[in-house]
C-alpha cells in the first residue's frame, strides 16, 4: 500500500470517528438539557 492512500484512510477514519463522537456528545448534551428543563420544572 502507498502512502497516499494509507493516509487518505487514516483521514476518513479520523474524520468519521470524529463525526460520530461529535453526534454522540450532542445527543447526550440535548438528553441532559431535556432532563434539567423537567427537573426545574
Amino acid at each position: 500500500m502507498n502512502k497516499k492512500v494509507k493516509w487518505t484512510i487514516i483521514a476518513v477514519s479520523t474524520a468519521t470517528a470524529l463525526g460520530f463522537g461529535g453526534l454522540v456528545l450532542n445527543n447526550q448534551n440535548t438528553y441532559l438539557n431535556m432532563n434539567i428543563i423537567k427537573y426545574f420544572k
